[in-house]
């Protein structure tokens, strides 16, 4: 194979990250003129091992890692790590692992892993002061609807229809405290 035409070590292989059929096919591409960014090929070939797993060894987390560290395409790279990072897939432990690294892309991974941290809260937890005042603090509107889905506690929802919101927000605060209170 002529991996350093789509920017691919030997390593890719070895890790058994790129196999040989999706190689072939990748260069079939490139050279037909399909796509003359090879980094969109090494993101596919990432994004399709993730999708692909059932889970993953604390080894392929650490090959995957080193992979994505020699990386050329810095951005390419951040994206990678970001949809490893966000995987269901992932352990407690393998997310730890990941950012040790992904804090290294910048201000905006260390934001992303803030906003996962707070969305695993909402999943397992019950919403707390402390973890609303930091979802209202970041301002993610994504976040804040989260959190109107998944809590029940009406003086947080009565906080949110009064404050200085969006009227989206607010009416979804408001639907919310609707249906609370028919209950």
């Amino acid at each position: 194979m002529n991996l350093e035409k789509l920017g691919y070590t030997q390593r890719w292989v070895e890790y058994e990250i790129l196999d040989e059929k999706n190689f072939t096919s990748q260069l079939a591409d490139y050279q037909n003129g399909r796509d003359e960014n090879t980094e969109h090929y090494r993101y596919a070939t990432l994004r399709n091992w993730i999708e692909n797993k059932i889970n993953f060894s604390n080894n392929e987390i650490y090959n995957f890692l080193e992979i994505i560290t020699a990386e050329p395409d810095t951005s390419m790279a951040g994206s990678a790590v970001k949809l490893l990072y966000i995987s269901s897939k992932i352990s407690e432990e393998q997310s730890r692992i990941i950012e040790v690294k992904f804090k290294l892309f910048g201000e905006w991974a260390v934001m992303l892993i803030e906003r996962e941290a707070i969305k695993k809260r909402l999943f397992q937890e019950d919403l707390k002061l402390d973890l609303f005042n930091k979802i209202i603090e970041l301002g993610d509107h994504n976040l804040i609807r989260l959190m109107i889905d998944r809590t029940n506690n009406k003086a947080f929802l009565n906080e949110l229809n009064s404050n200085i919101y969006s009227k989206k927000i607010r009416n979804l605060t408001s639907e919310k405290l609707k249906k609370l209170n028919l209950n």
